[in-house]
C-alpha cells in the first residue's frame, strides 16, 4: 500500500490528526523542492551553450572568413611564401613603437 492510500486509512480509523500530518509533510516537501537548487549548474551551463551556439550562427559568415583567412595565412607560412601587404603592415606597426 503506497503512503497516501496509508494516510488516508489511517485517518479514517485514527480521526483527522493524520491528515493534518499528511498536510503537514506535503507542505514540508513542497518547501523543499522550491528550495532545492540541484542541477542548477547544469542549466547554467546549458544556457551558456545555447547564447554560444545563437551568437555562432548569427556570424557565421564573418567566423569563417576569420578561419579561412587563418588556414590561408598558416598555408602561405609553411609553404614559406610571405604576404607582401601584411609585412609592409607589420613593419609600420613596429615603427610606431
Amino acid at each position: 500500500m503506497n503512503s497516501v492510500n496509508y494516510a488516508l486509512t489511517y485517518s479514517y480509523v485514527h480521526g483527522k490528526s493524520a491528515m493534518k500530518n499528511l498536510a503537514q509533510n506535503t507542505k514540508k516537501r513542497v518547501e523543499e523542492f522550491k528550495n532545492d537548487e540541484s542541477g542548477m549548474e547544469i542549466i547554467a551551463v546549458v544556457l551558456i551553450l545555447i547564447i554560444v551556439i545563437a551568437l555562432a550562427v548569427v556570424f557565421r559568415k564573418a567566423i569563417g572568413n576569420l578561419f579561412v583567412q587563418l588556414w590561408a595565412s598558416v598555408s602561405k607560412a609553411l609553404k614559406g611564401e610571405t604576404d607582401t601587404v601584411n609585412a609592409g603592415t607589420a613593419s609600420k606597426i613596429g615603427d610606431a613603437f
